[in-house]
């Protein structure tokens, strides 16, 4: 697994060097079937114009883009499904 992560002001260019990065890496080693590309943001409008950015390159079919709110809520829920699946009670807020 490798993490990359791109940072700056609106504008700089952020999106652009993450759809080359990500193109160039495909093109060294393409994913197995199994795996998948989590683009994060931290906001749903930036998330869009990911989205549409990601949509025009050759990596449209392998990237879930979201927010970083949703993928924490994503693994919470994951981790509440497998304690049930294994007979145990979810945690609640107050415990």
């Amino acid at each position: 697994m490798s993490v990359y992560a791109f940072t700056g002001a609106a504008g700089t260019g952020k999106t652009k060097r993450l759809v080359e990065k990500l193109e160039g890496r495909l093109q060294e080693a393409a994913l197995p079937a199994e795996q998948r590309v989590v683009a994060l943001t931290r906001m749903h409008g930036s998330r869009f114009r990911m989205i549409e950015r990601l949509a025009e390159s050759t990596a449209r079919r392998i990237v879930d883009c979201m927010t970083l709110d949703r993928f924490a809520w994503e693994l919470v829920s994951r981790w509440r499904s497998r304690l049930r699946d294994l007979g145990y009670a979810a945690p609640t807020e107050f415990e």
